[in-house]
């Protein structure tokens, strides 16, 4: 498997509850109203009472948000960190590819052999001892094993 060329600290649980409430905080603010953490009037509009340079500043960071979809990467980020998905490795300290692909890649490796093997003795002899090593594998797969 192809690694990665530097190590990036997993976000933990905090971080992951940090970036899902800046995430709403932008969507209220760009929805014009302040965000719901913040003492506020229901419903009150956020650009009335603030002077022009915070107000144009608020602008560009609107503007920034509309570039792309901040919602898609706080969600697909939540996805590839939460363990019930197997995407990152749950024992590593800084992100990695989950063991499992690794395990995938290798048997994969395993059956391609296999499967080039049978086709080179598919004209000779040895057939008959390749197709039984292919049903242990397969037998091997069905079960779990290696």
């Amino acid at each position: 498997m192809g690694q990665i060329p530097f190590r990036q600290a997993k976000p933990n649980a905090a971080d992951l509850e940090m970036l899902k409430s800046l995430w709403a905080a932008l969507v209220d603010i760009q929805s014009g109203y302040f965000p719901e953490e913040t003492a506020h009037e229901e419903g009150e509009e956020i650009l009335l009472g603030i002077d022009e340079e915070a107000a144009r500043a608020m602008r560009g960071l609107m503007a920034v948000l509309e570039r792309g979809s901040i919602d898609r990467c706080v969600w697909t980020l939540s996805m590839l960190m939460d363990p019930a998905n197997a995407v990152v490795d749950p024992d590593a300290d800084h992100v990695a590819i989950h063991p499992r692909f690794e395990e995938m890649a290798n048997r994969l490796d395993t059956y391609e052999g296999i499967v080039r093997r049978l086709a080179a003795a598919a004209r000779s002899d040895q057939i008959r001892d390749l197709q039984d090593e292919a049903e242990r594998f397969l037998a091997d797969s069905a079960k779990g094993g290696a």
